[in-house]
């Protein structure tokens, strides 16, 4: 069974602690524009980190295709 875990970006966590099991929390006044500047920067960084990761596992399944 797999399950996917809830991540949470918000500004002081507040109740999305509560319910994900990952809330990143932003240190920055209570400027709405302030805050999704910074969890845009965080978005990205989790996508590259998962596109990294996916290649990892696909690149051992791809040469195992090509030998048989």
């Amino acid at each position: 069974k797999h399950s996917i875990p809830c991540i949470a970006l918000t500004r002081n966590g507040g109740k999305l602690n509560d319910i994900c099991e990952i809330s990143i929390a932003v240190d920055a006044p209570n400027v709405s524009y302030q805050v999704q500047q910074l969890h845009l920067s965080i978005y990205h960084y989790l996508c590259g980190k998962l596109e990294d990761a996916e290649a990892e596992m696909l690149i051992p399944i791809r040469k195992q295709n090509v030998s048989r």
